[in-house]
Parts: structure tokens; sequence; C-alpha cells
């Protein structure tokens, strides 16, 4: 039997529309991004066996996870590890005004996220060091169980999760994998608990309608 951890990033915010840094600030869902919620709630009610869902304890998060728990009958498990990466002194500024004003902070961290940060916030390897166990936490308390567990966090959070999972450097997250809003992202494991992960899917926006489908920011 395979235990399948679905990453979902959340729906659509303000704030990524705006392109503006949101690391731990709250930002609200969009009206969009409250509809990606039901139509992930709908996805998950027509397809798997659900065994939990775990969310970054941030609202658009759990604001996204809640419709399926609803139609799941889950409650909807806050985990402090999948909280967003910390943006420190650039969080709520427009990533346009960051690399105008903070030019070379801003280039070492587009080209090293592993080891570089905005000022007073987290690199790649911090978020991988509280995000990855949570997966470890999750492939054990489901030990020989088969069956799907949703796990709502953030951009960040899930493309170094996958990258540390499929053994990609985390210092390349940024560059190598793309995770719009709404998007799932699937890893199975078989037992034993020691198996590699296998990526089942990657940033999968298709149970979203056409209009709800946004780019990779």
């Amino acid at each position: 039997m395979s235990l399948r951890v679905h990453f979902v990033r959340h729906g659509e915010t303000t704030a990524s529309v705006e392109g503006r840094f949101c690391g731990r600030t709250e930002c609200l869902l969009t009206d969009d991004g409250r509809l990606m919620g039901s139509y992930l709630a709908d996805r998950c009610a027509a397809e798997g066996d659900w065994l939990a869902i775990l969310s970054s304890p941030l609202r658009r998060c759990v604001e996204t996870a809640h419709p399926a728990g609803e139609r799941l009958g889950l409650t909807v498990v806050p985990e402090h590890g999948l909280r967003e990466i910390d943006h420190g002194a650039w969080d709520g500024r427009l990533e346009g005004e960051v690399a105008r004003d903070n030019a070379p902070a801003y280039r070492a961290w587009q080209a090293h996220p592993g080891t570089a940060s905005a000022p007073g916030g987290e690199n790649g390897y911090a978020v991988a060091a509280r995000a990855v166990p949570v997966v470890e936490a999750i492939r054990a308390t489901h030990a020989g169980r088969g069956g799907d567990v949703l796990v709502v966090s953030h951009k960040a959070v899930i493309r170094v999760v996958a990258c540390a999972l499929l053994g990609i450097d985390v210092d390349r997250y940024r560059a190598r994998l793309g995770c719009p809003v709404g998007s799932i992202t699937t890893f199975e494991f078989d037992d034993p608990a020691g198996s590699e992960a296998k990526l089942v899917s990657l940033a999968d926006v298709s149970y979203l309608p056409a209009e709800l489908r946004v780019a990779p920011d």
C-alpha cells in the first residue's frame, strides 16, 4: 500500500496578485482564492482515501483547507513547520521595489536562496530544517496504511520540500520548480518507511477551471 501526500499551495491572495512578499504576514484570499478552496474540496471529495488534513497556521492556508475539511469530515490540523518562509524586512513590500532599493541583497537571494535571505529573514535551508520533519512525521503516523494526506502550505515551503525529497539542492528551489496558487504537488511513499519519495504530479492545476489557472509567480 502507498501513502500519498498532496502539497497544495493556498489560493490566490491580494499579495500574490500585487507581487508583494508575503511570508509571516497575514494576507487575505481574493474571491478567486476562495473559489480555489471550493474546487479543491470538490476534487478531494471525488478522489482519494483521506486520512488527514494539515495546514500552515496562516489564515490563507487554513481558509483554503477548510472547505475540504468540511466535505471530508476531517479537522484541519495547524502545523507550524508548514508556515511560509520569513521574508524579514521585505515582508509586505513589492518585489519590484525590493529589487530596486536593495539590489545587492535581492540579487544574492535570487542566485542562492538556500543560503541567502532577506534581512532578518529565513533562507531555504532553514525552511527545510522545519518543514521536512513534518513530512517524516506524516509518514511515521500513517506507517503501514495506504491513503491520502492533504497538506496546505506555501510556495517556498512546497518547493523546498519537493527539492529535499527529490535530492535537488535546496539552493535551486526557486530556479527549478514552479508552484502557482492553488496547485497540487503529490508524492507517493511505499512501505517500508525508508523508501524514497516518488513524484506523482508537480504543480497540477488541472482541477481548476481555465479562468482560475494562474501562471507561476
